[in-house]
């Protein structure tokens, strides 16, 4: 039991730097405009295909999370307090 957990922070460790460096690459891409090179990248679990790549896809317009969502908020700036507009920012930490 002793050996499977030494080797748990190693696992995790190099996973996290394979993780990083696909992140790095696919990042690369983007910054360069390199939209078609760009790759959605999986880890497998089968050690024949460790990693499976696809195409990106264009954004879902009906997705509230692949899309830009904007909203207009209408108020007097001159009576209107941040605690109206956003009441939960009562309960943010300062920093």
């Amino acid at each position: 039991m002793i050996e499977m957990a030494g080797n748990i922070i190693p696992a995790i460790a190099t996973t996290n730097a394979i993780v990083a460096g696909l992140c790095v690459l696919q990042a690369r891409h983007v910054l360069q405009n390199r939209l078609d090179e760009a790759r959605i990248v999986f880890i497998s679990r089968r050690p024949e295909h460790a990693f499976i790549a696809e195409a990106l896809k264009p954004p879902n317009p009906s997705c509230h999370v692949c899309q830009i969502v904007r909203g207009e908020l209408k108020c007097d700036p001159a009576t209107t307090t941040l605690e109206e507009v956003c009441p939960f920012q009562k309960y943010l930490t300062p920093v």
